[in-house]
């Protein structure tokens, strides 16, 4: 299981790699890396990767919801969608929509 810090290492190494060797990192289409989010020890939501690949155009869905309860009662929201597209190694575009407690 990969977790959170080795996935930010390896993605902070992938800077020091020449464009054709960032190119050529292995990602699986579908695969998917799922972080908890914790507030004061507890669960709130998650934050969730998934990547897929066609050629040298690879995308990655970002999904992040959280919800912070006091008791039963939802107290705060938060929903955040994002598309990355990178062509090789070059960032070529996203697209972000994010809804904070409503707004």
């Amino acid at each position: 299981m990969l977790d959170r810090r080795h996935f930010l290492g390896g993605a902070c190494a992938s800077l020091w790699l020449s464009d054709a060797k960032a190119a050529s990192l292995p990602v699986v289409d579908g695969a998917q890396l799922i972080f908890s989010v914790l507030r004061e020890g507890r669960e709130i939501g998650a934050h969730t990767l998934t990547f897929s690949r066609n050629g040298d155009v690879s995308a990655i869905q970002v999904a992040i919801d959280l919800v912070v309860k006091l008791g039963p009662v939802p107290v705060y929201r938060y929903e955040h969608r994002a598309t990355e597209i990178w062509n090789g190694a070059n960032f070529a575009s996203i697209d972000a929509a994010t809804t904070d407690n409503g707004k």
